[in-house]
């Protein structure tokens, strides 16, 4: 909520506005089943058809070692890159994964052929636990991957482009990857000649 909160005053202190309008929203019920994204897709305050893009922040209070788990860029073209670029002043640890799974709002989206993104500092041992107190939020993640967000997120606002659904990501899984990340190997002999590495 709280880097929300950070990007939404960037947003608004803004001099100019992005081309495209930036809806923020906070879901409810999230933990019984993505309840208010699926609310809202029902029953949307704005055409679903005009949304370009789906970012959803989920967890992001406790990055260790600058890491941060990057869902969905598979689901439309240039989203990696894109990201890629803001991150070079930040310099996080991107970990780009091919999985989507059904454990956040971002789900709801995806479902609808809506490309959609999720930002998330990874699991700890204090996951759903009392345990999980405000002293050991790292605020200054928080800061750097809200910086990352806002810049990323005005990037695509203040672009024409069109970012259609990639209907392959729904095949692509991590088993997908490392199938297609697999080297080839050493090439064999061509004409009596081989190629030394």
């Amino acid at each position: 909520v709280a880097g929300l909160l950070e990007i939404i005053g960037a947003y608004t202190s803004l001099p100019e506005p992005p081309q495209r309008s930036v809806v923020f929203a906070l879901w409810d019920g999230e933990e019984k089943g993505l309840l208010g994204s699926k609310h809202w897709l029902r029953s949307p305050t704005i055409p679903t058809s005009s949304v370009v893009l789906y970012i959803n922040l989920d967890m992001i209070g406790r990055m260790r070692n600058s890491r941060v788990e990057v869902y969905g860029t598979r689901t439309s073209y240039g989203l990696r890159s894109l990201v890629a670029r803001q991150n070079a002043a930040a310099d996080l640890q991107l970990d780009f994964t091919w999985e989507m799974k059904e454990n956040s709002d971002h789900y709801s989206f995806y479902e609808r052929s809506i490309p959609s993104m999720m930002f998330h500092t990874g699991l700890h041992d204090n996951y759903h636990r009392p345990s999980d107190d405000a002293h050991l939020i790292n605020n200054e993640g928080i800061e750097q991957l809200s910086k990352l967000v806002f810049a990323f997120s005005y990037d695509v606002a203040d672009s024409d482009r069109k970012f259609s659904f990639r209907s392959e990501s729904r095949r692509e899984d991590p088993a997908a990857r490392r199938a297609f990340e697999q080297s080839i190997g050493q090439p064999g002999p061509r004409l009596g000649v081989q190629w030394q590495a």
